[in-house]
């Protein structure tokens, strides 16, 4: 896992995250905020013109751009992220699932 700091939060991410600064003192179990590559399930079934969707419960939210994959926020603390098959790159720090946490 790689170490970041954003907005005052220490974040934890397998994904490499270039825009944010990297976090010093970073230790496992110490972050604020998880990203993680996982399965989302489920996926939103109804989607807009756009071919977006998104459900929310009182625990979690999840964000679906059909083509791009979902992203799912746990608990304000965990971020899930599940690529479309065949999409062109991993999304970054600077999406919806991010935003949905530091929200």
């Amino acid at each position: 896992m790689r170490g970041y700091c954003a907005y005052g939060l220490r974040i934890e991410s397998e994904l490499s995250l270039p825009e944010m600064i990297p976090g010093v003192g970073l230790t496992a179990g110490s972050a604020d905020i998880s990203i993680r590559l996982g399965k989302v399930r489920p996926v939103p079934t109804r989607l807009d013109a756009s071919g977006t969707g998104f459900w929310a419960t009182a625990a979690e939210a999840c964000h679906f751009p059909q083509k791009v994959g979902a992203f799912l926020v746990r608990h304000g603390r965990e971020i899930v992220i599940d690529p479309a098959p065949g999409s062109a790159e991993l999304p970054s720090g600077r999406g919806s699932g991010a935003a949905s946490v530091i929200a």
